[in-house]
């Protein structure tokens, strides 16, 4: 199993980037990859299928709510990927915030390469999203 974590500063106020990233249901708002977030249910429980732009599908589903964000899981989607569990945490840090993306990951097979991957689509998202708050 791989832990990965991005951490990035943001010069905005902690409540307009939790509204943002720390909302489940909006990820294809800011994402450039995400082409489709398709959200099931309200709250813990809720599931969302993701399709990214080069066409790869993923289910994810919000397993708790935090003050400061919220966790998901992995529930489908392309092999080799067998658990992913992920975490996305927004931190007060003077007038701005530091946007935590944290996950356990293991895959059956060619784990630094999903990791690789996976890490590439967090930080991609972590960057828009710095854009988009920052204005």
């Amino acid at each position: 199993m791989a832990r990965l974590e991005h951490r990035l500063d943001v010069d905005a106020p902690p409540e307009d980037a939790l509204d943002l990233v720390g909302d489940f249901t909006i990820l294809s708002d800011f994402h450039p990859q995400v082409a489709i977030c398709d959200v099931e249910g309200d709250g813990v429980g809720a599931t969302r299928a993701l399709t990214l732009g080069d066409g790869s599908e993923a289910v994810e589903r919000l397993v708790a709510l935090h003050p400061d964000g919220y966790e998901y899981e992995h529930v489908a989607g392309q092999a080799p990927l067998t658990r992913y569990r992920g975490r996305v945490r927004v931190i007060p840090r003077g007038a701005g915030c530091t946007i935590i993306w944290s996950a356990e990951v293991h895959a059956e097979r060619d784990e630094e390469k999903v990791v690789r991957r996976l890490l590439g689509l967090i930080e991609t998202g972590a960057e828009s999203a710095k854009r988009f708050l920052e204005g």
